[in-house]
């Protein structure tokens, strides 16, 4: 075994199956295994995957359900996966024909690679333009915070079994941004994160407002915890600037609220979503604040 996906899945039934149809499709000249880490689905997923399963020997189901949280799902279907090189897969994303074949060449001279992302295809109208989203879409993004590191996102993730086993497992005790954290060690500790833009992986954004406004929220309190853990690393002076921005992104809230709610943005879909996750990342922070006790970046 060389390969191993893993796909983290909590709830995921409407989008799995072309998830694992894509995943399905790949080829390659080395032995490779999926692992399914279900973390206590109560919908069809199971079921959805099982079905894909049949007749497919090395795509196996683990059990994730004794702790909610992806962080903990992925290191189950890590813990039970017997390849020396990892790949993570989200339920609701579909990779591109190549995708495995050039993230196992990258993973044969490298130790941590971040495949590209695409954004169009699973996404349409308002749902593709409500978040600035440029990281993996033409190269590595970058945290806004000290250490300034490199980051791929968690769908566009792969590494060495002996890579993970160095740096140790994801934070469970985050809710969100487990893969940025993941980045930052591994760079901290001396390991390179290598863009792989032949391999592509296309995203599906949150494509409801109550679902957008828990991600967003989600974020950005665990940016704040991101923030304070690596608050040694940060220049003299980035903390009034932290200040300052803070200021006036939470001040531009006031009349982008009166716009989508009373002026010329009253019905326009895409600015009521733009507005939706700004407020909510806006709430996730100050959620933060008071939990961790720092400012965000």
């Amino acid at each position: 075994m060389k390969i191993s996906v893993i796909i983290a899945c909590h709830n995921e039934e409407h989008t799995l199956r072309e998830t694992l149809e894509g995943i399905a499709a790949q080829e390659w000249d080395e032995p490779w295994e999926v692992i399914f880490a279900d973390n206590g689905s109560t919908d069809g997923s199971r079921a959805v995957f099982l079905a894909m399963a049949e007749g497919r020997p090395d795509w196996r189901l683990v059990d994730a359900s004794d702790r909610r949280g992806k962080s903990y799902a992925l290191n189950t279907g890590i813990a039970a996966a017997r390849a020396p090189a990892l790949l993570s897969c989200d339920a609701d994303d579909v990779p591109a024909a190549g995708w495995l074949r050039a993230m196992g060449e990258a993973l044969a001279v490298n130790d941590f690679v971040g495949c590209r992302a695409e954004f169009d295809r699973l996404n349409s109208g308002w749902v593709r333009g409500y978040r600035h989203y440029g990281a993996n879409e033409s190269g590595l993004g970058r945290t806004s915070y000290p250490p300034f590191a490199a980051y791929t996102s968690g769908n566009c993730l792969g590494m060495t079994r002996a890579m993970f086993m160095a740096l140790g497992r994801f934070d469970e005790s985050l809710a969100s941004l487990e893969d940025i954290d993941f980045c930052i060690r591994a760079q901290l500790a001396g390991f390179r994160l290598v863009y792989v833009p032949e391999a592509l992986m296309h995203v599906r954004f949150r494509s409801t407002l109550p679902a957008l406004a828990r991600q967003n929220y989600a974020y950005s309190k665990a940016l704040v915890c991101l923030t304070k853990r690596y608050e040694k690393h940060q220049p003299k002076g980035w903390l009034r600037g932290r200040i300052r921005r803070n200021i006036t992104a939470w001040s531009s809230l006031v009349p982008e609220y009166a716009a989508v709610r009373f002026g010329r943005a009253k019905g326009d879909p895409l600015a009521q979503a733009v507005h939706r996750w700004r407020r909510a990342g806006a709430a996730g922070k100050i959620a933060g604040m008071l939990r961790y006790r720092s400012l965000p970046p």
